[in-house]
């Protein structure tokens, strides 16, 4: 199957198994308003999807924000999909334990989620507390996610590809790929050394770099994260319509310069196959396997891929 066949196909499981669910106006919240390129185009894709619908978007925050007060019990709460879904990212996964807690009436539904416990204790403390919530629906975006869920948790399950294929490429300018090779080499706990990897680092053709266009010092000064507690409606303003689309702009702007692509992120390899470059694409996988139960839950069967486990 080619890429364009396999986007129309995954836009299609999408809108089936969430356009049912989505039946009231709603509220967004967990949104990214941190730096990384690859949660910023889920954000996009589940708006694009979405605006679709008819529907009105009652509220829209993150979890850096306090979690919105007296949210009516006819409206949806919908959590951002990603892949922190567990252990292993503690914040947004206690963020959305509070929501599923403080409005056990409302239906809730989490966007599709990679989901991996390194401690199983914490998995069964996750899946009794969420079990108390009668109308909450979890979507998994791969099938080992979706078997962990079905295994271990009571709630209604659907496996659901990533939302960032629900985005609008149409509105985005696209460079001209002036350069040679990428390596998107994530620079977290979720990398994964391969001998691939070493290899190439020693190439002087290739660019090395991680997502983030600010360094860590610069984000902590600017004016967008100091006055999230100050001038809170300001703040979303500014996240939605400044910082998310400069983030989408520098990811579509650095992948599509480049000639090759090595990528050792999931969204970097999904916005690579957004851009029609899927036969200059080498995606690795990382360190828990999120990566590569990704590809074989939807990518297998796609035509010039490839894939280093």
């Amino acid at each position: 199957m080619n890429t364009i066949d396999k986007i129309e196909q995954l836009q299609g499981l999408i809108k089936e198994a969430l356009t049912p669910l989505i039946d009231s106006d709603y509220w967004l919240l967990e949104v990214p308003y941190y730096p990384n390129v690859g949660d910023t185009l889920i954000w996009q894709g589940e708006l694009d999807f979405l605006s679709t619908l008819p529907y009105k978007r009652k509220g829209m925050q993150s979890y850096f924000t306090e979690i919105p007060m007296n949210i009516p019990k006819d409206e949806i709460i919908l959590l951002q999909g990603g892949g922190n879904f567990g252990d292993i990212w503690p914040l947004p996964q206690e963020y959305r334990m509070h929501v599923v807690q403080q409005y056990p009436d409302n239906k809730i539904v989490f966007f599709p989620q990679t989901v991996w416990f390194e401690h199983e204790e914490n998995m069964k403390e996750c899946a009794e507390a969420l079990s108390k919530h009668k109308h909450l629906t979890i979507c998994a975006r791969d099938k080992v996610s979706y078997e962990i869920l079905k295994k271990n948790f009571t709630n209604e399950i659907l496996l659901v590809p990533d939302m960032a294929f629900c985005i609008d490429m149409s509105r985005w300018a696209t460079p001209q790929p002036t350069k040679e090779a990428l390596l998107l080499k994530r620079e977290d706990k979720e990398l994964k050394e391969h001998s691939e990897l070493l290899e190439l680092t020693k190439k002087g053709d290739i660019t090395i770099c991680d997502w983030l266009p600010f360094s860590e010092e610069c984000w902590q000064k600017t004016w967008f994260r100091r006055t999230r507690k100050y001038v809170p409606i300001m703040y979303d303003w500014y996240a939605r319509h400044i910082f998310q689309p400069y983030l989408i702009h520098s990811g579509i702007q650095l992948i599509g310069s480049h000639k090759k692509i090595y990528s050792t992120r999931l969204h970097a390899a999904i916005l690579s196959i957004l851009l029609g470059k899927a036969d200059d694409l080498i995606w690795f996988d990382n360190s828990y396997g999120k990566n590569s139960s990704f590809y074989d839950t939807w990518f297998s069967d796609v035509d010039g891929i490839k894939f280093i486990r």
